[in-house]
């Protein structure tokens, strides 16, 4: 555990690396393929003053990076089931970005008895993203990839060091990391 002002970060007994900040009704920020917890800094900041802020590395990103596979949808939503469990969270919301996203709607197939909702931005499909071509650009020159991943999530301009800043999380991710979530998405 460690303790920063009104945030608490820890692992959970998964290992996940987790933040936790507020009060009030849970609400479990769920990162996006290749990023992390950091991505929602923005709207924690927002929101902690009226609610329960908790933002975990899923596994095998971030600082849950030393956590191996498999990396499924499946295996990702028990791990965040495990975490609402262990922290003892009831009616939490989960917002999860892209394949977050797909995570938290897993989850809730799975088990929703301690969900109130979710919130999904930016679903991923199998059907409108070339997800296998997109493996072979990968392998070729992932710091490529992870510098154009990071200007493509912005529909408006961003400023350099934000795009440098969205790119370290991509690039930050181990490879076979990278690949083996993406054969997930390849079949949402």
């Amino acid at each position: 555990i460690v303790a920063s002002s009104d945030r608490i970060r820890f692992e959970s007994r998964k290992g996940l690396s987790v933040q936790r900040r507020g009060s009030g009704r849970p609400v479990v920020f769920l990162h996006g393929w290749c990023l992390n917890r950091q991505l929602w800094m923005y709207a924690e900041e927002a929101l902690a003053s009226e609610f329960e802020i908790v933002t975990p590395d899923l596994a095998g990103f971030g600082r849950s990076d030393a956590l191996t596979g498999p990396n499924t949808f499946e295996r990702h939503a028990d791990d965040i089931l495990d975490l609402l469990t262990e922290f003892d969270l009831n009616g939490a919301v989960l917002v999860g970005f892209a394949f977050g996203a797909a995570i938290a709607m897993t989850a809730a197939a799975r088990d929703a008895s301690r969900l109130a909702s979710i919130v999904s931005v930016a679903i991923p499909s199998a059907a409108c993203s070339p997800y296998a071509k997109m493996a072979k650009s990968i392998r070729r020159d992932w710091p490529d990839f992870a510098r154009r991943s990071a200007q493509a999530l912005f529909a408006n301009p961003q400023s350099a060091a934000t795009i440098d800043w969205i790119e370290s999380m991509f690039v930050g991710t181990q490879l076979p990391v990278a690949l083996e979530a993406l054969g997930q998405l390849e079949h949402f």
